[in-house]
């Protein structure tokens, strides 16, 4: 591979080699991710652009989860290793496109975030074992 092609496109190449195994949900109201580079990746880890929604979190406000958007296929992923700033996750699934999607209760979330922004950064393995994270940094009120 070359090194000349930013990482996002690597990553996609090296996705595109490997079989997919996941099912779309047919959630046709998910939209795209916007690109996050998470901080102190290892050589080894893969950099996964991902969405936290809602983008502001308001504090003690209706809701019941917090919903993590990542560009990785959702076959490539191993569940069980799941994170988000160490918070497991209550739903794993795919949105109409195969990608990752995530949700975690609202009350553990709000549990380690304060205002005025918080960085949320997803953890896992793919399913061969390569470390992947993903990060966004959303409101917090």
């Amino acid at each position: 591979m070359s090194t000349s092609r930013p990482l996002h496109v690597l990553l996609v190449v090296m996705l595109a080699s490997i079989p997919f195994a996941g099912t779309a949900c047919g959630d046709s109201s998910v939209t795209a991710p916007a690109a996050a580079e998470p901080e102190n990746l290892r050589a080894d880890e893969l950099s996964v652009p991902m969405e936290v929604a809602p983008a502001m979190l308001v504090l003690g406000a209706p809701g019941t989860c917090v919903t993590v958007h990542a560009e990785i296929p959702y076959g490539e992923v191993d569940h069980t290793t799941l994170a988000l700033n160490g918070v497991d996750p209550t739903s794993v699934k795919s949105d109409n496109r195969g990608e990752l999607v995530v949700k975690f209760a609202r009350e553990d979330i709000e549990g380690i975030v304060s205002p005025p922004e918080a960085t949320l950064v997803l953890t896992g393995l793919t399913v061969s074992g390569t470390p992947f994270s993903g990060s966004d940094t959303i409101a917090v009120q």
